[in-house]
């Protein structure tokens, strides 16, 4: 049986077929485990706990490198 990805393509070899997925993104593009760590120190000096919204770890979890570099700048500003 066929499986296919949220963006409707198809999805060979646990890979989504469509090279633009807007869903699918490579392991070297993902959050590294720094900037997890980094996003909750800030957050924590913000005041803001988001550990206990298990839906907010897991999007901080499943973001793109660059999504998280966006986040870690935005709360930077805050602090200032």
């Amino acid at each position: 049986m066929a499986s296919f990805c949220k963006c409707g393509s198809l999805i060979i070899d646990e890979s989504c077929t469509n090279k633009k997925c807007k869903y699918c993104t490579k392991k070297s593009n993902l959050i590294t485990p720094q900037q997890i760590e980094h996003i909750n120190d800030l957050k924590c000096r913000l005041e803001e706990d988001y550990e206990e919204d298990c839906e907010d770890i897991e999007i901080i979890e499943n973001m793109t490198a660059k999504e998280a570099s966006e986040l870690i700048k935005r709360l930077k500003e805050r602090l200032i």
